[in-house]
């Protein structure tokens, strides 16, 4: 890759700035194509229905007589469109039906040593309420001085920081993914010599995402104090807040980056008044400043607020705090990645679709699913006895549970050498196994916890300890034979106010040096083959599964009532995730304070909710932690534990594939939920629940429309015959389902 130079000097109101040129942007590279003018060759189908052929690209428009250029980064389901005049602005952000930038920004905004600085971007916008193509020119939008200016591109294909191949049931998606990576390289303004800013693109085939980050290199002999930064910022019209989903690497419990703000400078607004939107559901997400600080609540001292309703409509995805990064002479650092999904529509069921496939294709091990049980002891005849009833009835791993006893950060070698002798024993009979961690845990000299961390007592991942307690962990799991790993309590985003750790310099850059001492620990895991799950959300640093509804709770209440209760938390937990993606709990043994009417045990005499459970799970294609001592206890159990987990293997391709919410569990009707695959042999299967006392047998309608199937449809009702039926104009289906009291069926669609 070629990197291209395109700058020029000159004077704006008496401040000197670096200009962009456009000459050079026309040189051959990988996915761009010089055009006359920008065209979109959009998508006509529903790429949620049948993926589109279409591949990413970066189209090139020059104006050699104007001295400006346009760019698109397109795939035919989103573009993203910038100008090129003083400098680099985007001016255009949108999918197939609706245009999402209503005023320029700058690419990033970065605070350094002190002064912020502007990333690109151009100023002179007539006003921020709607953007006219006519004023992108030179002579109305300026650069900003002592910006970072734009100084050309090079592109690629995306690059995988993650190694991935499928195990463990994962279709084999692409990777790294199908698509176009865009670096737009940035000179530093005279005040920062030395330092390299690049703002990175990726597209993808196939789905309307575009991701973004921010890399830095300090080439000069001098260190850089990046002390706070906005990576992204976005201009949109208040009605379109829900329709901008933005996932990021940095997103954990108190540290969430993306913020929703009043822009001053939007001067119309038809929305309710601000009593009757204090009632909204979004203010939750809104900037908790907005609501409550004293500006915003006295109209004498911010006027363009007034004390009323201002529509949300200027997005910032920042760090909340910090980084707080010292870039020291030579080195190279990269702040987190974000990716945006452009929602099509406002339906939450085609938007969590849209969710899906960003993970599906961007970080495709969510996707991986083994069946795994939790094992009450770690004594060895404990875990040999789960070893052995876990290769019986066909599951994939053991993990050791929460309570049990066992010790990863044990350094006696006699006991490391007995955690082996029983992994090997398990690999013997071709399964899996780890064990649970506790790791915000204080370990080592109490000065090493986070202070102020909000008294969890964690272990702070800058001090000596917290990197020593990682790497032992590392060393154990290694040492024994570790497959995964199930961390409970990673860094959730406390601060910690050492001065004295050697890892981070104080408040400002605690949660970034613990978060990223966190990714590392989960990308070492990875190198090591380990699966990993983890309550966090750490999926791109390369976590596997999160809790979906989990809540200790619920394992308190009686056996019976936690049958629905777990089955609303798959359908809400599913609405934006993949089935793999989270998993479901289910307290063999006691676990919360229940006793014996909470658990399930002895098996076979409560049969009827052991079956209710495993049928919901592996009919949702979610896995559960089974927590006991034991998956059976007599033939009878064994043989409906064998059929259920048989079932799955048989319909995993369908039972991994996302979900339409056909009706919420409530227990007062039939409930359903649909698993769809356009492209697989099997387009559908549906489960559907009689919660109730009595029978039920009626029509039943079934939503086919994301199965792809358009005028008939093949179904059967579990093994038997199948049958056709055509679908109305909506793409609906009516047939008959007979379903006894607090039973089910299930039906696959082809």
């Amino acid at each position: 890759m070629n990197k291209v130079i395109i700058v020029s000097f000159g004077i704006l109101g008496g401040a000197f700035f670096v200009r962009a040129e456009v000459a050079p942007l026309t040189r051959p590279q990988t996915g761009v194509r010089v055009v006359k003018e920008l065209a979109t060759d959009w998508e006509t189908n529903d790429w949620l229905v049948k993926p589109t052929a279409r591949k990413s690209e970066l189209q090139v428009a020059v104006d050699e007589k104007a001295q400006t250029a346009r760019l698109q980064l397109g795939n035919g389901l989103v573009t993203r469109s910038f100008f090129v005049g003083d400098n680099l602005a985007m001016y255009s952000f949108r999918n197939g039906k609706e245009e999402f930038v209503r005023a320029l920004n700058s690419e990033a905004k970065v605070k350094i040593n002190g002064q912020w600085y502007d990333v690109g971007g151009l100023t002179g916008q007539p006003v921020r309420n709607y953007l006219l193509d006519g004023w992108l020119n030179r002579e109305t939008l300026r650069a900003t001085p002592n910006a970072f200016v734009f100084t050309g591109f090079t592109t690629g294909q995306p690059v995988a920081e993650i190694l991935w191949k499928p195990r463990y049931g994962a279709p084999a998606m692409p990777w790294p993914p199908k698509g176009l990576h865009v670096a737009m390289n940035y000179r530093a303004p005279a005040a920062l010599p030395g330092l390299q800013v690049t703002v990175h693109y990726e597209i993808y085939d196939g789905i309307p995402v575009v991701g973004k980050w921010v890399s830095f290199e300090n080439t000069g002999d001098k260190p850089f104090e990046v002390e706070e930064m906005i990576c992204e910022e976005l201009s949109v019209v208040d009605q379109q807040a829900d329709q901008v989903y933005v996932e990021s690497e940095y997103n954990f419990f108190q540290c969430t980056p993306v913020r929703w703000f009043v822009d001053p400078a939007f001067g119309t607004d038809s929305g309710p008044t601000f009593t009757e939107r204090m009632s909204d559901y979004r203010l939750r997400f809104w900037a908790k400043n907005e609501l409550d600080a004293e500006p915003y609540t006295d109209a004498r001292k911010t006027p363009e607020w007034g004390g009323e309703y201002r529509g949300r409509s200027q997005m910032q995805v920042k760090y909340p705090f910090g980084p707080a990064k010292t870039l020291a002479a030579g080195e190279k650092w990269r702040a987190f990645k974000v990716w945006e999904v452009l929602q099509d529509s406002t339906d939450a069921q085609r938007k969590g679709l849209a969710r899906c496939q960003l993970y599906r294709h961007v970080m495709p091990w969510v996707l991986e699913n083994p069946v795994y049980m939790h094992v009450r002891n770690s004594d060895s005849k404990s875990i040999r006895f789960a070893v052995d009833q876990c290769a019986a009835v066909g599951f994939d791993m053991v993990v050791i549970t929460c309570e049990s006893g066992f010790n990863m950060r044990s350094t006696d070698p006699n006991y490391i050498q007995r955690v082996k002798e029983d992994f090997d024993y398990a690999h013997s009979k071709g399964i899996k196994i780890g064990a649970y961690i506790w790791m915000v845990c204080t370990v080592g000299k109490p000065g090493n916890k986070c202070e102020g961390g909000g008294g969890w007592n964690a272990i702070c991942g800058g001090s000596d300890d917290g990197v020593k307690d990682k790497q032992q962990l590392l060393d154990f799991m290694e040492k024994t034979g570790f497959d995964m790993v199930e961390t409970d309590g990673p860094y959730h985003g406390f601060p910690c106010h050492s001065t004295k750790h050697p890892g981070h310099k104080g408040f400002a850059d605690s949660f970034r040096v613990n978060w990223e001492a966190q990714c590392k620990f989960y990308n070492e895991c990875v190198k090591r083959g380990l699966y990993i799950i983890t309550p966090d959300w750490y999926y791109t640093a390369g976590a596997n599964k999160t809790p979906m509804g989990y809540k200790e709770t619920n394992y308190g209440l009686p056996r019976q009532h936690q049958v629905i209760i777990n089955r609303q938390n798959i359908c809400d937990g599913t609405l934006w995730r993949t089935p793999s993606m989270g998993y479901m709990f289910l307290p063999l043994v006691n676990y919360w304070m229940g006793g014996k009417d909470a658990t399930v045990e002895p098996l076979s005499e409560h049969l009827d909710i052991y079956d209710a459970q495993l049928a919901q799970y592996f009919g949702m294609g979610v896995q559960a932690s089974y927590r006991g001592p034991r998956l059976f206890d007599s033939d009878k159990t064994k043989a409906v534990v064998i059929s259920w987990v048989n079932f799955y293997r048989k319909y995993e391709p369908i039972l991994t594939s996302d979900i339409i919410h056909v009706r919420r569990p409530d227990g007062r009707d039939l409930d359903c939920m649909l698993h769809v695959n356009p492209t697989g042999k099997i387009k559908g299967l549906a489960f559907i629940w009689n919660p109730t006392s009595q029978p039920v047998s009626r029509d039943f309608e079934l939503p086919l429309y994301y199965t792809g199937l358009t005028d008939a449809a093949r179904i059967r009702q579990q093994e038997g015959p199948a049958k056709t039926y055509r679908l109305d104009r909506e793409f609906n289906v009516r047939l008959p389902v007979n379903i006894p009291a607090n039973g089910y069926t299930w039906l696959v669609i082809e």
